[in-house]
């Protein structure tokens, strides 16, 4: 049982098959919308009726309700307990940023849909031009994500003024692949952007913490962020959620092609090396 699990337990007191059902739920995120509440039953030794009972317990009108909002419950009780006060001194920040950073990952990758993230690495394999889409602080997080992609030999452009964004969307050659980073915003500009891509063939890729956003039918490929927005964490949350998935791709990408990335490596280790020296 994991720590998440455990917690629910104690505060919703779960029986035994209420745990297996939440323990399956949280180790197959990227499927169980895909489940009737009949083929979770089965999957988990227990029968429908325990699910729907479940799902009430939680506090969810109907077994949809409970599906396609689960996700958030596993992620409020992966930041529980790890908000700072004024009372913490240096170890407890230290245990509790070190917590929630485990925490994120560990829920980002079970909410990871692994044949999407295998089809991007190959897509992302075969291409040279990859261009990031971003605002504000995500634009920031962008530019250490082409650090990565620039070593295994990608050319890496973020466009992060609205300006340059709607340009792109319109002149983008069409062996470009896009990424487009948003926390959960549907706003409208952003949707005449990507339709514009799709009109014109563009592949790409929404990185976003809503699981209902109305960019995804519009994109390539979705791949979902842990997101929780509270006033202390929620940006946080996202950025290390982010980080993680771009880490996972960029080591995807790397052994795909080992030894040209070492060869590309150790090009940049010796010009950078002939430049420092004093």
């Amino acid at each position: 049982m994991t720590h998440i699990i455990q917690r629910i337990q104690e505060d919703m007191k779960l029986n035994i098959n209420e745990v297996y059902i939440l323990q399956y739920m949280l180790d197959n995120l990227h499927q169980i919308t895909q489940l009737s509440s009949r083929q979770l039953a089965i999957y988990t030794n227990t029968n429908p009726m325990a699910v729907i009972r479940l799902a009430r317990k939680l506090g969810y009108s109907s077994y949809s309700d409970f599906k396609y909002n689960i996700q958030e419950l596993f992620n409020r009780y992966s930041i529980k307990n790890t908000e700072m006060t004024k009372k913490d001194n240096m170890d407890m920040i230290i245990n509790k940023i070190t917590e929630i950073e485990i925490n994120i990952m560990n829920t980002t990758k079970s909410i990871l849909n692994k044949k999407d993230m295998s089809e991007i690495v190959d897509l992302l394999k075969n291409t040279l031009y990859i261009d990031i889409i971003a605002n504000d602080a995500n634009s920031e997080i962008a530019k250490y994500i082409t650090h990565h992609f620039c070593a295994v030999g990608k050319i890496t452009n973020v466009y992060h003024s609205i300006d340059t964004q709607i340009l792109h969307s319109s002149i983008v050659p069409s062996d470009h692949i896009v990424f487009i980073l948003t926390k959960g915003a549907n706003n409208s500009y952003m949707r005449d952007i990507l339709l514009k891509l799709k009109e014109r063939n563009i592949q790409t890729i929404l990185i976003t913490g809503y699981r209902k956003s109305r960019l995804s039918p519009i994109c390539t490929y979705t791949i979902h962020t842990v997101y929780e927005p509270t006033k202390q964490l929620g940006n946080f949350v996202f950025h290390v959620s982010i980080k993680y998935l771009f880490d996972l791709i960029f080591g995807l990408l790397y052994v795909q092609d080992f030894d040209h990335n070492q060869v590309l490596e150790n090009i940049h280790q010796n010009i950078y090396q002939r430049n420092t020296k004093t």
